[in-house]
């Protein structure tokens, strides 16, 4: 491990400008370039900016000496590498100072903005606005201009708070046809719109991708078909359950589920309709009997009435 030096210290202790002390190369190499040279050597796996990223007890360390490297040698690697030390360590100016004097990525000049708009979001909210908007352009010129996975694009996005740009990489790069989890995310994210039809398409790919939890994603549909007003749809779904279902309790819970939907939609005609069609696959319990014997009388279906009340009475 590294000593552990104060920042200040160690400028002062080293070689920093070329005119208060004359070294040979082979000295600098020695005394500056030895650093990296032990940290490729310790880490041969990792990259150096990995390391002055990952490594936070000696990331002061680490910059002191990328600044006199840079200095003494004008290396952009160097420079970028110092660059992510500055943006890590939160010191925006000296970050900003060297981004200008530097060709930096897309990448680069995100992870600054990025990392200012956290920063700023509690304290000044005008000016983390003007870092977001950065980050928003600069997500656009990687996305156009860069080799960057889709699903790193949806991270950022998300990340930032802008779900309709998350809801479009999902969409526009068909993450959802990859796996599940993206067309759970974007269900999530086409309800907390409440955008009926997307979530639909959402649920529709859920129902047939995801298989072992098409049952859950069909009550969902119908749940949601309800909310919109789609009444007779919803209640379709339930009644095809309770033909698919083979559990008894299963079987009463869509039953009853259909019906009730009809009712909060008040389709009286259709209330009769498959309260007749249905009348002899009611569940033979007295709470079943007695629910749909009341729904019977509020419509006006006599016959069924009299029937599930003869039942009622053969029961008791």
């Amino acid at each position: 491990m590294f000593f552990k030096v104060k920042r200040k210290q160690l400028q002062e202790e080293l070689p920093v400008d070329s005119e208060e002390k004359v070294v040979t190369g082979s000295e600098l190499l020695f005394i500056l370039g030895a650093f990296l040279l032990a940290l490729f050597l310790v880490f041969p796996r990792k990259s150096l900016d990995f390391y002055v990223l990952s490594e936070q007890k000696n990331l002061d360390l680490a910059i002191s000496y990328l600044e006199v490297l840079v200095k003494k040698y004008s290396r952009v690697d160097y420079a970028r590498v110092l660059f992510q030390g500055y943006v890590h360590k939160g010191e925006w100016e000296n970050a900003e100072k060297l981004g200008e004097k530097i060709k930096l990525s897309p990448f680069l000049r995100y992870d600054l903005s990025k990392s200012r708009f956290f920063a700023l979001q509690n304290k000044e909210p005008e000016k983390a606005i003007a870092y977001l908007q950065k980050c928003l352009s600069l997500l656009k010129e990687i996305e156009i201009k860069e080799e960057v996975k889709p699903s790193w694009l949806y991270e950022e996005y998300w990340r930032l708070g802008q779900s309709a740009e998350a809801l479009r990489i999902i969409e526009n790069y068909g993450l959802y046809k990859e796996d599940v989890k993206w067309a759970k995310k974007g269900l999530e994210l086409t309800l907390a719109k409440s955008d009926f039809k997307k979530a639909m398409f959402f649920l529709e790919e859920l129902i047939v991708k995801d298989s072992p939890n098409s049952l859950f994603w069909k009550q969902k549909k119908a749940v949601l078909l309800e909310q919109e007003g789609k009444y007779l749809a919803s209640a379709e779904i339930y009644f095809q359950l309770f033909k698919e279902s083979k559990d008894k309790k299963q079987k009463k819970k869509f039953l009853i589920s259909a019906f009730k939907v009809l009712e909060s939609g008040n389709k009286v005609k259709e209330i009769k309709k498959y309260l007749h069609s249905y009348l002899k696959e009611i569940p033979g319990d007295y709470a079943s009997y007695n629910y749909f014997l009341s729904l019977a009388r509020k419509v006006g279906a006599r016959k069924e009435a009299q029937f599930l009340s003869r039942k009622i009475l053969r029961e008791n």
